[in-house]
C-alpha cells in the first residue's frame, strides 16, 4: 500500500499491517471537489493540515466536518538523483507518449508532427548516439485521442531506432519501476517531457495547469509519479471514454469548505461494504472515481487488543461503541505482494481506539 510519513512528508510503500471489511449501515461523510472525492465513515481518521501551525495532524470526519479543512492530496520527494542520463529520462518520455514499438523486433518508433519538437528529438537521438532512420508521411486521420481534427493534420515525422532500448522501456502499457526512483528534479523533467509528447498546457497558467492524454494504465501510472512529486492530479474520461489526467504543478494540499451555503462535505445514508488497512504510518492514499487523497487509517492491531479484553457489558470511550468485534471480517490474503482490495469497496470505515473514535 502506498502511505504517507507525516515524519518525512514523503510517501512510502509498505505490506499492511491488517485489511479489514465490514458491513455498514448509517451516515457516511462525502467530501467532494473538483480535485478530491473523499467517501468515510463520521469515525474515520481524516489527514488534515492545520491552517495555523502547518503541520499535519488527525482527527475524525465528525469531528472537522463543517469546518474549513485542507486536506493533502500530494506530498514531497525525497530521492537522491537517480543513475540516468537527462537525455535517456527525456527519450523514455518520447517513447512512453509518442512511440510505438514493434512487436518482433521490439524496436521503437517515436512519431511527432510539431516541428519544434522534430527537430528536438533529432537533437536528443544524434546527442545520444543512437542509430535511426528518419521519414516523413502525410496522415489521413479525422481525430487523435478522441478529439475531432478541425484541419488536415500536419506531416508525421517518423524516427525508427534501431538500438535495443529494452534496458530503458519495455512498453507502453506501464511506466518502468526506475521512473519512480527519480529524483523530484528528475521526475519533473520526465512529467514535462511526456506532456509535450502527447498532452497540452493551458492557456492561461501554462507552467500550472497541464493535461495529459492517452491510455488509462500509464496514465495511472502517470498520476502515481505526480503524487509522488507534490503534483495533484485527477484522472477522467471524456469524449468517448477516452482518458485525460488533469495535473496541477505543485499543490499538495485542496482546502475544503463545510460552512453553510458553500460546503464540499455533506451526509448521506449509506448501507454496505466498508473497508480499512492498517499501516505502519497510520496513513493511505486512496484513490476514489479518478481523485486522489492522502487519509488517516484504522490502527486496528493496536486498538482491538483493548476491545477483546474489555469487561463483557463495559462502556467504551467513544460515540460509535456500537460496532462489535464480530462484525469485522479479516482478510487473510492481504500479506500478498499485489493484493486487490476491489473496486466496490468505496468507503473508508472509523473503528474504535481507546480514547476517541479512530478510522481508515
Amino acid at each position: 500500500f502506498a502511505s504517507y510519513n507525516v515524519k518525512t512528508g514523503t510517501i512510502e510503500y509498505v505490506k499492511p499491517e491488517s485489511v479489514i471489511v465490514k458491513e455498514y449501515n448509517g451516515d457516511i461523510h462525502h467530501w467532494q471537489s473538483s480535485k478530491c472525492d473523499i467517501l468515510v465513515t463520521p469515525a474515520h481518521q481524516m489527514l488534515f493540515y492545520g491552517q495555523s501551525n502547518n503541520l499535519d495532524a488527525f482527527s475524525t470526519s465528525e469531528e472537522i466536518i463543517g469546518k474549513c479543512v485542507r486536506f493533502r492530496i500530494s506530498a514531497s520527494n525525497n530521492n537522491t538523483e537517480h543513475v540516468i542520463s537527462d537525455d535517456e529520462i527525456k527519450l523514455a518520455a518520447w517513447c512512453y507518449s509518442d512511440g510505438g514499438i514493434n512487436k518482433d523486433s521490439k524496436k521503437w518508433t517515436i512519431y511527432q508532427s510539431k516541428i519544434n519538437f522534430v527537430n528536438e528529438i533529432r537533437s536528443l537521438l544524434n546527442k545520444i548516439g543512437l542509430d535511426y532512420t528518419e521519414s516523413v508521411r502525410n496522415r489521413e486521420i479525422k481525430s487523435i485521442c478522441g478529439r475531432e481534427l478541425k484541419n488536415n493534420p500536419l506531416p508525421s515525422y517518423e524516427f525508427r531506432i534501431k538500438n535495443d532500448l529494452s534496458y530503458l522501456v519495455s512498453g507502453r502499457l506501464n511506466l518502468d519501476s526506475w521512473v519512480y526512483r527519480l529524483s523530484k528534479r528528475q521526475a519533473d523533467l520526465f512529467i514535462k517531457t511526456i506532456i509535450d509528447g502527447n498532452g497540452s498546457r493551458h492557456k492561461s497558467s501554462p507552467e500550472k495547469s497541464w493535461m495529459l492524454y492517452g491510455m488509462k494504465s500509464i496514465l495511472e501510472d502517470v498520476q502515481l509519479l505526480c503524487i509522488n512529486n507534490g503534483h495533484s492530479c485527477s484522472l477522467s474520461t471524456y469524449r468517448n471514454n477516452q482518458y485525460r489526467l488533469n495535473i496541477n504543478n505543485g499543490a499538495q494540499f485542496i482546502k475544503l469548505n463545510s460552512v453553510k451555503n458553500h460546503s464540499n462535505s455533506k451526509k448521506i445514508k449509506y448501507s454496505g461494504l466498508v473497508w480499512c488497512a492498517t499501516t505502519s504510518n497510520n496513513t493511505v492514499i486512496a484513490r476514489r472515481n479518478g481523485k486522489v487523497s492522502i487519509q488517516g487509517n484504522c490502527r486496528y492491531n493496536k486498538y482491538m487488543s483493548s476491545l477483546q479484553n474489555a469487561r463483557l457489558g463495559a462502556a467504551l470511550p467513544s460515540p460509535y461503541d456500537a460496532l462489535q468485534m464480530d462484525d469485522w471480517k479479516i482478510l487473510q490474503n492481504w500479506q500478498e505482494d499485489y493484493f486487490l482490495l476491489g473496486n466496490d469497496l468505496e468507503v473508508m470505515h472509523g473503528t474504535i481506539t481507546s480514547q476517541n473514535a479512530a478510522s481508515a
